[in-house]
């Protein structure tokens, strides 16, 4: 069951992460989380105030912020999320996009993340995307 206090709690700390790392200057921006079992990759990011796109380093508890966020967006048959995308801007608003159906880009997984990933957050056949039988 989707807990929406948790979620919103948990958004609330990736974004204040990700304040915590950008300089002073920044417009927005951006965290892309892909995710499957335990591996993870992100992509993070922002633009200036001069509209330069720059990566930056990675929050320090990104990793498990974004895992809780899958275990507080878990809806039973539909499963979890494979790419989350976060958005902020410079005046603290955020948005998060999630992606239930898109292939996640982690090229560390294994079959058996694939596998573990679908056991904790099992989907009905029919939401099982096409792609998955081929990485299990």
């Amino acid at each position: 069951m989707v807990d929406q206090a948790r979620q919103q709690e948990l958004l609330q700390a990736i974004g204040q992460a990700l304040f915590d790392e950008l300089p002073d200057d920044f417009a927005s921006a951006r965290v892309v989380c892909s995710m499957v079992g335990d591996q993870a990759r992100f992509d993070v990011g922002y633009t200036d105030g001069s509209g330069r796109q720059s990566s930056t380093a990675m929050p320090d508890d990104l990793y498990e912020l974004f895992r809780d966020l899958r275990d507080a967006t878990y809806e039973p048959g539909k499963g979890a999320w494979y790419v989350a995308r976060f958005e902020l801007a410079a005046d603290g608003r955020f948005s998060i996009d999630f992606d239930y159906d898109s292939e996640p880009t982690v090229a560390s997984a294994t079959e058996d993340d694939f596998r573990e990933d679908l056991e904790r957050y099992p989907r009905e056949p029919d939401l099982v995307p096409p792609w998955y039988a081929r990485r299990t």
